[in-house]
């Protein structure tokens, strides 16, 4: 972990045992999670955001990047879509 991050993320000193990781996969779920604010955002309807167990997809950085080809904003597509 780089200094940065360190006394940005963690600004008081940390105990030696402490092993600090971001769950990154869980972030695509907690977007899917609120699906009508993420619809919203990607200019898509909701009815292609599960409704249930979204932190159950296989791949979720692939699902979102589908989802975002499916954007009425260009601008999200070039931003998101390969």
């Amino acid at each position: 972990m780089s200094s940065h991050i360190d006394k940005k993320w963690l600004p008081y000193p940390k105990h030696p045992n402490l092993l600090f990781r971001v769950a990154v996969k869980e972030v695509e779920a907690w977007l899917l999670a609120h699906r009508a604010a993420f619809a919203t955002f990607l200019g898509i309807s909701d009815k292609f955001i599960p409704q249930e167990q979204v932190d159950t997809i296989p791949d979720p950085k692939q699902f979102l990047i589908n989802l975002a080809a499916k954007s009425k904003k260009r601008k999200v597509r070039d931003a998101i879509v390969p």
